[in-house]
């Protein structure tokens, strides 16, 4: 196979964009069949929304899951006061987290962000489904090889998307942004991380906008996103056939099959998960053994340890044959 190295997502391209950022919302307004609003990343269309919504950080309290990453609070801080979601108190909003891509179980009350951004398929044909809120925030690097880190939101009522629209328009320009140097930093480290990308998150948190030239590596039409759906169906579906029943808890099967999310988790005693990740870290994929809410609710979590298996479409077919056959000689 060669030297290969795959993380959970496929690593970024320099692809000139083709589709103005105009252009790109219709197509994925057409995925979810919602309105969307591009922004120049998740955390970006989190806090655009957070602000749009009135939540002020020193009044308003906002529920998150006991696991999340730390670009949500990056967000969630600037508009109001994290509570863990766990302990039941009330909150004037709740992000509901599907995490990894696995749909919550839980439906709370009142206002709901949803966080969809590892989650962006709810099938290889379409990315509708029963929204749980007036919004749910993306990041489309997670599943897609993109020149930059955007995202956006999905919403659910066209005037809160024009208006969100607006206000990403009329943030006032940073006059020492380098969006060539942005581009450049983001396709280098994107896959190793560092202070240096850390810095352009935190630039594109403040500055939401979007341009006609950082659409390169989105997909250009809806058989474009379907495409990669069917890879990603086509390689989930060979990892699953390759785990034992007791790999996944009931019913997941059916929900990573039919849900395509950002990683396959595999659970099992934890020794067991370490070996294995060894095993595929020789092969040259990053996994990783995490803590899973295998009780899909944020209020009540039941975190357990879990490898997250990547299964996106830039993975190899033979790599896939050998990551499918580890996993099987480990788990099996």
């Amino acid at each position: 196979m060669g030297p290969v190295e795959i993380h959970h997502a496929p690593g970024p391209q320099e692809i000139a964009a083709t589709l103005s950022v105009a252009e790109s919302e219709r197509l994925l307004s057409d995925w979810f069949e919602a309105d969307v609003v591009l922004t120049s990343s998740g955390r970006a269309a989190t806090l655009l929304y957070l602000t749009a919504v009135g939540l002020n950080r020193y009044r308003d309290t906002i529920a998150v899951p006991r696991m999340i990453s730390a670009c949500v609070l990056d967000a969630v801080i600037r508009r109001g006061f994290p509570v863990d979601a766990g302990t039941g108190a009330q909150a004037n909003l709740t992000i509901l987290y599907h995490q990894y891509g696995i749909p919550q179980a839980w439906r709370p009350t009142g206002a709901v962000l949803e966080d969809i951004a590892h989650a962006f398929f709810a099938g290889p044909e379409t990315g509708a489904r029963a929204w749980s809120g007036q919004a749910a925030v993306f990041s489309l690097p997670k599943f897609f090889a993109t020149s930059t880190m955007s995202g956006g939101l999905v919403v659910h009522d066209p005037v809160m998307a024009s208006r969100l629209r607006d206000m990403r328009d009329m943030t006032p320009a940073s006059a020492n942004r380098d969006l060539a140097r942005e581009g450049e930093i983001f396709r280098q480290t994107y896959l190793s991380g560092g202070l240096a990308l850390e810095t352009v998150y935190l630039a594109r948190l403040i500055d939401p906008r979007l341009r006609d030239d950082e659409t390169g590596g989105l997909p250009r039409a809806l058989t474009g996103i379907r495409d990669v759906g069917g890879q990603r169906r086509a390689t989930l579906d060979r990892l699953l056939a390759a785990l034992p029943p007791g790999a996944l808890p009931p019913g997941w099967r059916e929900l990573v099959s039919t849900g395509l999310p950002f990683v396959l988790p595999v659970f099992g005693p934890e020794g067991v998960l370490t070996a294995a990740d060894r095993d595929l870290a020789a092969l040259g994929v990053g996994a990783g053994v995490y803590r899973i809410d295998i009780a899909r609710r944020m209020d009540r979590p039941d975190l357990r340890p879990a490898l997250l298996v990547p299964c996106h479409q830039g993975m190899p077919p033979a790599l896939v044959e050998a990551v499918a056959h580890s996993l099987a000689s480990h788990l099996g």
